[in-house]
């Protein structure tokens, strides 16, 4: 680039740019505009797919049926432009089954024409990209596009300088065609934060991200403002699996407020728990159980007059809960009776995962 072309990206009174026209909210909340990417992120089977169901079904709608029940989102309607839906992720089986889930959300018997399906599981991350370059250049007045999930179009998450392109990558295809791109994202384990390099980068450049969490004792999805730029945070959306109707119910707010209260006290107890991890472990990455009990004994404080007993309890009931409930550590056995810390740390791609990916 000279100085000529670097002067003609400067913005005046002049500059043609479309105004911000908002695309998919969720309550009351911007997720997505048009020209941008957003990330929808989550734990693995927390409901992401879920959610990118909704967003595509409301998108082929021109009206909202009053019964309908679209879990708080709502996509501008596509007015039979190109809506395209790329599953890298699970298998061809469950893609259609995807498929026919829309069909039941739009009450139709019939695949709407103007939805386009594609299942790439069986392909390297390197045929993914010219795959999607090539739709991109073909389905040039789309009008939506879901991507099921990103990490399958690098060979590692934690590389940041290919992270960062194809993060631009997205963003450049989404300006030049005017379109929406919503990407799914796996969180690390206890951490909400996006996945590697490539998360990271995410949460910088994108136009929205909400996170679908789920309380496995409730059976409980929600849906969270993780990253709202264009209108403030929406209250947090919950949601359940009715076995009577056969698909997703919007639970009331008062019964949504319950549940909160008890994944908030759940929510407190893994950050502490976590904190406690931190602390002990440092710079290690495993310690017996003599020095685990005595790094917990430092700082649990005993209560006024809790005797050792109890107080013994407690400390086995806090290496019960970072083992049994939030995967925190792990009981190795070898060396005897020692434990490892699941740090939030990715290990590095095997040799098998690059050779099957193409390197």
């Amino acid at each position: 680039m000279n100085l000529s072309d670097l002067l003609q990206t400067r913005l005046t009174d002049a500059s043609n740019v479309p105004p911000i026209e908002t695309t998919i909210t969720v309550k009351d909340g911007i997720f997505a505009i048009k020209g941008d990417i957003s990330f929808v992120s989550g734990m693995a089977k927390s409901g992401k797919s879920t959610i990118c169901r909704y967003i595509i079904a409301t998108a082929l709608m021109e009206t909202i049926p009053d019964d309908f029940d679209s879990l708080s989102i709502r996509s501008i309607y596509c007015e039979g432009r190109p809506v395209v839906y790329i599953d890298t992720e699970q298998p061809k089986a469950f893609t259609m089954k995807a498929k026919d889930e829309i069909k039941r959300l739009l009450r139709t018997e019939t695949l709407p024409e103007n939805l386009h399906i594609f299942n790439w599981r069986h392909q390297t991350y390197k045929e993914n990209r010219e795959a999607i370059q090539l739709l991109f250049d073909h389905f040039t007045d789309s009008a939506l596009w879901v991507v099921d999930g990103i990490t399958d179009f690098l060979s590692t998450a934690n590389d940041e300088e290919k992270s960062n392109e194809l993060i631009n990558f997205f963003m450049r295809y989404s300006t030049s065609l005017n379109t929406t791109i919503v990407l799914l994202i796996h969180e690390i384990q206890n951490t909400g934060k996006l996945r590697g390099h490539l998360g990271s980068e995410a949460e910088r450049k994108c136009g929205g991200a909400i996170s679908i969490r789920k309380d496995r004792e409730t059976k409980t999805h929600w849906i969270q403002p993780k990253l709202i730029r264009g209108s403030g945070d929406f209250d947090s959306h919950a949601f359940q699996y009715d076995e009577d109707q056969k698909g997703f119910v919007s639970l009331s707010d008062a019964k949504s407020k319950e549940l909160r209260t008890q994944l908030d006290k759940q929510e407190s107890r893994l950050a502490e728990l976590h904190r406690l991890a931190q602390a002990i472990y440092g710079e290690e990455i495993r310690i017996t159980r003599t020095e685990l009990k005595k790094g917990l004994r430092q700082h649990i404080s005993r209560k006024p007059g809790q005797g050792d007993e109890a107080y013994d309890k407690v400390i086995q009931r806090t290496i019960k809960d970072m083992l049994d409930n939030y995967n925190i550590i792990t009981n190795l056995g070898e060396p005897k009776d020692s434990f490892k810390y699941l740090c939030e740390v990715e290990p590095a791609p095997s040799m098998l995962s690059l050779f099957l990916n193409g390197k």
